[in-house]
């Protein structure tokens, strides 16, 4: 009796023990429903909410016994969320405009003061096919002045439905005026497109954008007040180009003068980072990374990276990426209970959505030796049940198509497909672009991608576990292997050759980085095998700066100098390659 209950108490001490250190979907479903909660406002970097997402992944990393790298387990950055205007006037012959009453200052415009006469230019656009065309500035002599155009697409007949579509954007549109010379731009909202006549909504995208001149967006009887001038108003003006099918442009009898001062505004934000040190003296000073971005889009809105830019709502990431987060901490505590030869750096990255700002301020202030970083594997959306695991990067080191094929797996329960390329939309694209093998794993259904109902009731918690456990036996093959993981690098494979910016099927070729190149040009993050641009000898990290004689400062130039071309053209492009300026011929 005695010997039985002896055996009884130690296989519950065995149960227990092994109930500590599984990973579960209880657990996977606490983490998810804690970062995903309402309270913390989509995790937005430099809010409250994202540093309470911030301190419960540092408390559970501590309970675990990691060592809490940097700052007590931050690393603490700053990142820019959006811009300012501390100062800001608009006059019309000397009148006075109020804000907001009146007028807005779009934020990519540049600090000063701006003073000059004004022109009327239509639409604002020039579009040139085979077929079609329509030039606003064909007649006009924008150089020095104010232009002032409408927003939208002209409300006319005989034109293709998508015609005008490249250059509806208003970017677009300040783009060609500073293009033609002029010195600011002033929209109207005509009413046939814009019947609430709302002002222009300022926002800040991830992608930092500036342009050479001003911009304001205005309300229609402040357009009236300029057209009075010369004794029209914007709905003669309207209905004029509609009946003739044709632009119709004006000088203006006016001065518009403008001061601004745009200020970035500037947050601070961290990441999460702790480590398990390995077991073995010497390959413990060999590391691998697993991470995942914890931050989202907050409450959505303009410029956010919202699908829903319009709703203004709670988006709270449960998929993208709570579902990562709690990979990361599963992961975590179940390896905090095994003997590893390797040393695990366990990080969750801020600013994500911002442009991958927080891995890429990791790789570039890394806690150990680059060359002792063995890989890293990287979650993001791994929550939403589909049966399939897609390991992305495979083709980053030599060794990693051999050691995913030594994990058993269940297709019953998990199908595991594996691509050689991962493309540079998470955070293990900050990796790869350093010289670190990465790995991507997802596993989504991309479902209420970036939406407010992106929610934890459309988790499947059971599937992520099913997901995790292969990981886990993945990390511990990878940690006690005894070689060192070969980088090398994979060519973009993308069927449509590339980026397609435009109508005419414009196919440059690259994959444009986020980084920020202060407006000094469009930086590419990787090239396509045998498009456009690898063709011509562009390659990763050269940073466009003119496309055929015109500028290129960043995204918005890039796209805008696209949309004007035409597959077959043959076209001169100027590239900043570590400092030297090379011209190459583009077939496109």
């Amino acid at each position: 009796m005695k010997k039985t209950a002896i055996l009884i108490l130690f296989s519950l001490i065995i149960q227990l023990s092994y109930s500590q250190t599984d990973i579960t979907s209880n657990e996977i479903y606490n983490h998810i429903e804690f970062l995903s909660n309402d309270t913390l406002q989509g995790r937005f970097p430099g809010t409250s909410g994202d540093l309470t997402a911030a301190n419960y992944i540092r408390d559970e990393f501590k309970s675990y016994g990691l060592e809490l790298l940097f700052n007590n387990g931050f690393q603490y950055f700053d990142i820019q969320t959006k811009t300012k205007a501390t100062k800001k006037s608009l006059s019309i012959n000397n009148f006075s405009c109020k804000y907001i009453e009146e007028y807005q200052p779009l934020m990519f415009s540049p600090s000063g003061n701006f003073e000059g006469q004004a022109i009327f230019a239509g639409y604002g656009m020039n579009i040139q096919d085979s077929s079609f065309s329509w030039n606003d500035y064909e007649n006009i002599d924008a150089q020095g002045k104010w232009v002032v155009i409408f927003r939208g697409i002209p409300n006319v007949a005989s034109y293709p439905v998508d015609f005008f579509d490249t250059q509806a954007a208003i970017f677009s549109k300040v783009i060609e005026a500073q293009d033609n010379g002029a010195i600011g731009v002033i929209f109207i909202n005509p009413a046939h497109s814009f019947p609430n006549d709302d002002l222009i909504e300022p926002c800040f995208s991830r992608v930092k954008q500036q342009t050479n001149i001003p911009a304001f967006s205005v309300k229609r009887f402040t357009g009236d007040r300029i057209l009075k001038t010369i004794g029209k108003s914007v709905d003669e003006l309207e209905s004029s180009i509609k009946r003739n099918n044709a632009p119709l442009t004006y000088e203006l009898n006016c001065t518009i003068a403008a001061e601004l001062e745009i200020e970035p505004v500037m947050v601070t934000t961290q990441n999460v980072v702790a480590m398990l040190q390995g077991t073995d003296s010497i390959f413990k000073n060999q590391y691998i990374v697993i991470g995942a971005h914890f931050d989202h889009l907050g409450f959505g809105g303009c410029g956010s990276g919202s699908m829903m830019p319009d709703t203004f709502a709670v988006h709270n990431g449960a998929d993208d990426n709570a579902s990562g987060v709690a990979g990361v901490l599963e992961i975590a505590e179940f390896l905090s209970k095994q003997n590893l030869k390797k040393s695990i750096i366990f990080i969750t990255f801020g600013a994500e959505e911002r442009g991958l700002l927080g891995s890429d301020y990791f790789v570039n202030n890394l806690p150990v030796n680059k060359d002792s970083i063995n890989g890293m594997l990287n979650f993001d959306m791994i929550g939403k049940y589909n049966r399939n695991l897609s390991i992305l990067g495979t083709g980053t080191a030599l060794e990693f198509e051999n050691l995913v094929a030594q994990i058993k797996v269940d297709t019953n329960i998990l199908k595991v497909k594996t691509t050689q390329k991962a493309y540079s939309g998470s955070d293990h694209a900050s990796f790869i672009k350093s010289g670190i093998p990465a790995l991507f794993f997802y596993a989504s259904s991309g479902k209420d991608y970036h939406t407010p109902f992106d929610d934890i009731q459309f988790i499947d918690t059971e599937s992520e576990k099913n997901v995790l456990n292969f990981i886990a036996d993945f990390t511990i093959l990878l940690s006690n292997d005894n070689q060192k993981l070969t980088f090398q690098e994979v060519k973009s494979q993308d069927n449509n050759g590339g980026n397609n910016h435009s109508k005419g099927g414009v196919k440059f070729g690259i994959i444009p980085s986020f980084d920020d190149t202060g407006n000094k040009g469009l930086k590419i993050g990787d090239v396509v095998a045998n498009g456009a641009a690898a063709n011509a000898g562009m390659l990763s990290n050269d940073i466009i700066t003119a496309i055929d004689n015109q500028p290129v400062t960043n995204i918005y130039d890039y796209m805008a100098r696209l949309q004007k071309l035409k597959a077959g053209d043959n076209i001169k492009v100027k590239i900043n390659r570590n400092g030297d300026e090379i011209e190459l011929d583009v077939q496109l």
